[in-house]
């Protein structure tokens, strides 16, 4: 969402690939911006450059990979911009009105002059974000694993939050995490098609599984904390022998997502052709295909103990199954935007959602209640994991994890890989040309927080060192 600058106007983006822009004083929607083909999930207006400026422009970043500006007077969409290979996660304006600049998942940042609609400038880095987390079942809910876009596996002491150590190894993003049920072993998957397992005693690196031939979506320990299960773009489950680094796989095109009953015999797995599979483990035969009445992508299913499926993803809605029949029994709406993570707490009593809406809910699932709508993201919550003292952990493509008390709905704390960018004051620096450091400007103060400080010497290869320690106000 975005204010206009004199507060009058309000624009929301969402899910169902709309803006809405909305008067503040009458709370009236005045206008429903349609064009998108995919989820909006960043709105900017741009400023008022001097009094007699009253052309109101709005640019909304898509899922469907571009960048739309539109004008306000009109209402009409001025330009589409085409050039991002993967979805626009966040959108703003250049103090002059006439550069926009946007970050994407294609790992890029781009900045565009809003009159011509061309590309200025292309940077090239890694966007910072916390994906998957997880608890460490044997250390009381102290041990919390999160991941960064650096790479690396991060492990937080919950009783000083503070990062106590780092893992390094991947070569692409983490997308994945999953600690065994004895505690020992610590697995992550990533876009670099590996797995890798870590002993949490040693701290070491002590096996790398290789086979996939695309990412790592999903990862999930069996209960015996012997086997593994991963579910890869490649279409394949795999069925690891963590020992030996054998495996034998399941064909399952469009995975997305997969869960383990608690007795270790089922797999549950969620595609984005819509389908929900249940699988025998031991015969590797599937039981039931469940498609929801809107074949809607699944992108998060979980497990609980009484051998009910949940799942969700595009549409917002949560749909619980019969593990035994494949039938769907209750739905429950309530996300404004995609589900991407999904979490049972007390022998099922309690689930979480993380959505794009960037919140958090707390359903009882044996009433359908929604007990705490959680907000505090400033961007999509894309994993949820519980411990069993009653804190939830949200990982968010704002670069946070979040600690949440379950019973109270408060945030306890949030955790966060400090950058050396944030809060930057660039009076007085030399070696950087007016256009330089308008976009250090508008990188500094962008919602997404863009990882720029490995990529400034993109900018100007001569910056000296000095730039890193001077008086940052």
């Amino acid at each position: 969402m975005a204010f206009n600058p004199d507060g009058t106007l309000l624009a929301s983006g969402s899910g169902d690939k709309t803006i809405k822009v909305w008067n503040v004083s009458t709370s009236e929607c005045l206008r429903t911006l349609t064009g998108h083909s995919g989820a909006v999930y960043s709105v900017a207006f741009s400023p008022i450059t001097d009094n007699s400026d009253r052309q109101i422009i709005l640019a909304s970043g898509s899922g469907d990979t571009t960048v739309r500006i539109w004008e306000l007077t009109t209402y009409q969409c001025q330009k589409t911009l085409y050039g991002h290979s993967n979805e626009v996660i966040t959108v703003d304006f250049g103090e002059d009105k006439q550069t926009v600049v946007c970050a994407s998942l294609d790992r890029t940042v781009k900045l565009w002059d809003v009159t011509t609609g061309q590309c200025l400038r292309n940077i090239e880095g890694n966007t910072d974000w916390a994906f998957p987390v997880a608890f460490s079942p044997t250390s009381p809910g102290e041990t919390l694993a999160g991941i960064s876009s650096d790479y690396q596996v991060r492990l937080w002491d919950l009783s000083t939050r503070e990062c106590r150590q780092i893992y390094s190894g991947h070569q692409d993003h983490i997308w994945s995490v999953a600690f065994s049920p004895d505690g020992q072993t610590l697995a992550s998957g990533g876009a670099d098609c590996q797995i890798r397992l870590w002993n949490v005693n040693n701290n070491q690196c002590e096996r790398v599984l290789t086979g996939h031939q695309d990412w790592i979506r999903a990862i999930a320990f069996h209960p015996d904390s012997k086997t593994l299960i991963s579910g890869s773009g490649d279409g394949k489950v795999a069925i690891w022998d963590i020992a030996t680094g054998t495996y034998e796989t399941i064909d399952v095109p469009q995975i997305w997502s997969l869960a383990l009953s608690q007795n270790g015999k089922y797999l549950a797995t969620g595609s984005t052709n819509s389908q929900l599979q249940i699988w025998d483990l031991a015969s590797k035969k599937c039981l039931h295909t469940c498609i929801s009445d809107d074949n809607r992508a699944i992108y998060a299913v979980a497990w609980s103990s009484d051998n009910i499926i949940l799942s969700g993803g595009v549409g917002g809605k949560i749909r619980l199954w019969d593990g035994n029949t494949g039938e769907c029994w209750q739905v429950f709406p309530g996300h404004q935007g995609f589900i991407f993570a999904l979490a049972v707490l007390n022998k099922g009593k309690i689930m979480a959602s993380g959505s794009g809406d960037r919140t958090i809910k707390l359903w009882d699932l044996a009433t359908g209640q929604c007990l705490h709508t959680l907000t505090g993201h400033s961007n999509k919550v894309c994993s949820v994991a519980f411990n069993e003292g009653g804190i939830l952990a949200s990982g968010s493509q704002d670069q946070s994890i979040k600690l949440w008390d379950v019973a109270t709905g408060q945030c306890l704390h949030t955790l966060r890989i400090p950058r050396l960018y944030e809060q930057m004051n660039i009076n007085g620096v030399t070696g950087l040309t007016p256009a330089q450091q308008e976009t250090l400007k508008i990188l500094g103060r962008s919602p997404f927080n863009l990882a720029f400080n490995r990529r400034i010497k993109l900018l100007n290869p001569y910056l000296s060192q000095d730039f890193y320690s001077r008086d940052i106000k």
